[in-house]
């Protein structure tokens, strides 16, 4: 989608999962593809602990003009992350409603490598790191791996792997 009617999942464990994307957040459509994965060989820290399994994104999207909202099924308590499985990087997307049944957060983009962290930007040639320019650049060299949006039972304080603020 590149802005209008929301994308919603109706089965499965994401079942209520809803991607709304601003019109003009991006210049043109793009294809996006989301499906359930594995959380195994994914180590999470002490006291955290997953709360169902991943949910595989890909897009070939970069950064956002606009914010994009994610309603996921998930109950109190939960916080969402996307992760780099390459990087191992969470990034705690910033939650901004929250039910008995769902949480509602907010983020720019659904592109792994455009999560903070060690490596942000390897591979990507100088003068090329402005966030607006990164995800067609990453795209450009190949780089279009998917990420994992994760539902994570927590503690605080966050780990220093997890970092709260490329949205």
């Amino acid at each position: 989608p590149n802005g209008g009617a929301p994308f919603e999942i109706t089965e499965g464990p994401y079942k209520g999962f809803k991607l709304t994307v601003p019109d003009g957040t991006f210049a043109a459509e793009s294809q996006w593809s989301f499906e359930t994965a594995s959380t195994d060989g994914i180590v999470l820290p002490a006291g955290y602990a997953f709360d169902g399994p991943a949910l595989r994104v890909g897009s070939a999207q970069s950064r956002g003009a606009h914010l994009m909202t994610i309603d996921v099924p998930a109950s109190r308590g939960t916080i969402v992350a996307f992760y780099d499985q390459s990087r191992n990087v969470f990034e705690v997307l910033p939650m901004v409603a929250e039910t008995d049944t769902s949480i509602r957060v907010m983020t720019s983009h659904l592109r792994p490598e455009l999560l903070r962290g060690p490596g942000f930007g390897q591979g990507v040639p100088p003068g090329a790191l402005g966030t607006q320019n990164l995800g067609r650049v990453s795209s450009r060299l190949g780089i279009n791996e998917p990420g994992l949006f994760l539902k994570i039972k927590a503690a605080l304080p966050l780990p220093a792997n997890v970092d709260l603020g490329s949205y």
